[in-house]
């Protein structure tokens, strides 16, 4: 049996095994839409591969909605770079943000899609470099309703105990980072969003968390403070994502 990563604290959701989701609901009229966000689902694992794909079946979605976007908050851990990962949640495929550690090639994405159907479904990673010693995931899926797929702003930034950005933003939109490091320290502490989960893998010890904030069509400026982390050991992104 897999090893289950350890919540070290948690704002937003629920406690569950290791996937969260979040959904996003907007009041009846476009123009003072609101997006909401609602925790679904959760999962981690330690594992090693020896495919280029992964499948991590029936993840739940939450209720369908034509409207619905799926947000994945994912982190990694490999021995090796994974720049081309390919990613889809129930048959969609999914945009994509990344950032890489300078070393130790711990990685922090952000993914997202339209997913109208279903309740549940596959999230597939594609086109992996092989990992036959350790290829450690985490995710949290959100389910957003009324966001667009199209984003406002997105941000990358590594090298830094300090990752910080500032994202152009809409009036009635959500930003979302994730951020994860090595060695840990004690939990990441952000500014100016909300903490939706922090969590520490049981293999290397990463530290792997997420943050959101609601958001007025001014600049948001985000940050995370990685205590006791080493610079070369962190990575940091962000996306802005608006209402239809």
């Amino acid at each position: 049996m897999a090893a289950s990563p350890t919540l070290i604290k948690k704002v937003m959701g629920v406690e569950s095994a290791p996937f969260i989701i979040y959904p996003f609901r907007a009041s009846p009229s476009a123009s003072s839409r609101i997006l909401k966000a609602v925790s679904v689902d959760s999962y981690g694992t330690p594992t090693t591969l020896s495919s280029s794909s992964t499948t991590f079946p029936n993840r739940s979605l939450g209720e369908p909605d034509p409207d619905r976007l799926i947000v994945i908050s994912l982190g990694i851990r490999s021995s090796f770079a994974q720049p081309n990962l390919t990613f889809s949640i129930g048959g969609v495929p999914m945009n994509k943000v990344y950032s890489n550690s300078l070393s130790a090639n711990i990685m922090s994405f952000l993914l997202w899609a339209i997913v109208p159907n279903g309740t549940t479904g596959d999230f597939t990673i594609d086109n992996i470099v092989i990992d036959n010693s350790q290829f450690w995931t985490y995710f949290n899926i959100y389910r957003v309703i009324g966001g667009s797929e199209t984003i406002v702003d997105s941000a990358i930034v590594s090298n830094t105990v300090n990752p910080s950005a500032t994202l152009n933003t809409k009036n009635g939109g959500l930003v979302f980072a994730t951020t994860a490091s090595n060695p840990p320290g004690p939990a990441v502490d952000w500014s100016n969003a909300t903490e939706s989960y922090d969590v520490q893998t049981p293999a290397n010890g990463d530290v792997i968390s997420c943050a959101i904030a609601q958001t007025n069509g001014s600049p948001l400026s985000i940050s995370a403070t990685h205590n006791g982390a080493i610079d070369i050991y962190v990575s940091f992104c962000a996306v802005s994502f608006r209402p239809k």
